[in-house]
């Protein structure tokens, strides 16, 4: 075969070898059929195990910046920092991103319905949405904490298969505040939406 063009990592332990870095790419040859990975060239053998910030720096070194990484992944890069003792600016500073995004993505990880994680990612706004859910709208679900876990759950369903935005989720939230169920709340709201260049709607109405 040509080779990696990054070789992954791994260590050796007895017998055996962990992967240090490079699931991806190992995920990638295994589905090729690749049998055989030459030393140096596709795989580079660490002289010691990788202690847990060592092995989160590198993994976290090779996939930080990846365009299409979820929040959710993210998340899970920053709360593992948090499990070892670093602040969230730290973890920023590390990473080079946002303090604003570093909690974003810990409050996506930590409080999303498992069943909905995955969904939440970006979208081109000139381009269909297909049942992912932005992290604007996820934020704005989570932030409420008197919403009970079944009602976030429905909010969520609502926000994948009706392509809610922000501001029609926002009034959903002030509707169930106001006492309604959620499916109460979708007629409601349907009845007094108004769809203009610009989306306009008056909780006054909704009384």
């Amino acid at each position: 075969h040509r080779g990696l063009l990054q070789p992954i990592g791994v260590w050796k332990e007895n017998d055996d070898y962990y992967l240090a870095y490079g699931n991806r790419r190992l995920k990638a040859i295994k589905n090729l059929g690749w049998t055989k990975l030459k030393v140096n060239d596709d795989v580079k053998i660490k002289s010691e195990k990788l202690d847990l910030f060592s092995f989160l720096e590198t993994n976290t070194a090779e996939n930080i910046h990846r365009k299409d990484i979820l929040p959710v992944e993210l998340g899970k890069i920053c709360s593992r920092f948090q499990d070892i003792g670093m602040s969230i600016s730290e973890i920023a500073t590390k990473l080079n991103i946002p303090i604003t995004r570093v909690k974003d993505c810990i409050l996506i990880y930590r409080n999303v319905p498992e069943e909905y994680s995955g969904l939440i990612g970006t979208h081109n706004r000139n381009t269909p949405r297909k049942g992912k859910i932005p992290p604007t709208i996820s934020k704005k679900i989570l932030q409420h904490s008197w919403l009970s876990a079944p009602k976030k759950r429905g909010l969520f369903k609502l926000a994948k298969e009706k392509d809610l935005t922000v501001i029609e989720i926002e009034l959903m939230i002030d509707l169930i505040y106001r006492g309604l169920s959620i499916e109460e709340a979708f007629n409601k709201y349907k009845q007094y939406i108004v769809f203009s260049p610009k989306f306009i709607f008056d909780k006054n109405k909704l009384e």
